[in-house]
């Protein structure tokens, strides 16, 4: 059996989640995984193939075993594989960008044309992102799309009204969800901000911030009736079936929107800033909005409309292009360009 071996710099969502996901689909095509994260954010997560180590304790992990595959996720973990796969002569490293700008910094584009023109693959989570690696210098990055165990995450869904008692909102409330950091990329604030507007007018509306991050301080000072601030849950993806929608309100900064998919497989319509990032994940299959006028007025009309075609076809979405069978499509393509 080939081995592979797949770095990341840390676990802090979605990233132990989306390195489960590319795990998988290379399971899938024969590989054994071994993930290694530098370092732990979350909570402990043991799972028999997944490690934790620095950059200098990779050597002793590795020992003198060659991957057939080297993985690796960020700036961070790519450079640090870079130097990985030249000591062990690794057949194929695949570096996969996960944000925009990976080589916008002077000093990483010329430490990369350093490292020799086939040093690496280069991957992007998404469409955007691999025109984003292309402006950088990268002649056809490939897209390794993200991607969920739509099965065990469909088994994993509670039932509504527990999942809602678990996060303190009514049965009979309209609920809205934020899922997922509480950083300015995602801005939260603004949701809070068009939420304070739309409850005036909405007694039974409800919103959930369900995660942690450097913006929850501040929505904790500002929030106001009906707002729940569940913090980090481990347990999120199994909360969805909780809300009415789940409100993205990214900014530009934001390259994909891992949560979207979680969203939309359990079911949950997605309500989206029209960004290049989330809309490559959304498709036709979620409700845009590019002021917070429209997204009021999305608000107003959402419970009106009946919403089960596209919800089924936010499903069918998931499964075609970004499960764990899809992925595991995609390296094989991959791994048949490398041998020519």
């Amino acid at each position: 059996m080939r081995s592979a071996l797949q770095l990341c710099p840390n676990d802090q969502a979605p990233f132990f989640d989306l390195c489960v996901g590319h795990a998988k689909a290379l399971e899938l095509l024969g590989f054994r995984v071994r993930t290694v994260f530098f370092e732990g954010r979350g909570p402990a997560r043991p799972l028999p193939a997944v490690h934790y180590a620095t950059p200098r304790q990779l050597p002793e992990f590795v020992g003198g075993e060659r991957p057939a595959l080297l993985l690796t996720h960020r700036h961070r973990a790519y450079r640090v594989g870079v130097r990985m796969s030249r000591r062990l002569r690794v057949p194929l490293h695949i570096a996969v960008a996960h944000e925009f700008g990976m080589f916008a910094r002077r000093a990483r584009r010329l430490r990369r044309r350093l490292a020799g023109r086939n040093h690496a693959v280069f991957a992007a989570a998404s469409v955007p992102v691999a025109a984003d690696l292309g402006e950088s210098g990268i002649g056809s990055p490939v897209v390794l799309p993200n991607a969920i165990d739509t099965h065990a995450l469909q088994e994993s869904i509670l039932e509504r009204g527990p999942a809602r008692a678990s996060l303190g909102v009514p049965s009979q409330a309209f609920a809205i969800g934020v899922v997922g950091r509480l950083h300015p990329k995602k801005d939260p604030l603004r949701a809070l901000r068009v939420f304070d507007t739309y409850r005036r007018e909405d007694p039974d509306a409800w919103l959930a911030f369900v995660g942690d991050g450097p913006l929850r301080s501040r929505i904790e000072q500002a929030i106001g009736e009906r707002v729940v601030v569940a913090g980090y849950r481990a347990d999120a993806r199994s909360l969805l079936s909780a809300f009415d929608l789940v409100l993205l309100c990214s900014t530009d900064r934001e390259a994909f929107g891992f949560v979207l998919l979680e969203a939309m497989s359990a079911g949950v319509p997605v309500v989206v800033a029209d960004r290049p990032g989330p809309r490559s994940v959304v498709g036709d299959c979620g409700t845009y909005f590019g002021t917070d006028d429209e997204l009021l007025g999305v608000l107003r009309t959402f419970a009106s409309r009946a919403r089960t075609e596209t919800i089924e076809r936010a499903r069918q979405r998931v499964a075609a292009r970004f499960s764990v069978e899809a992925l595991a499509e995609c390296y094989r393509e991959v791994l048949v360009g490398s041998r020519r």
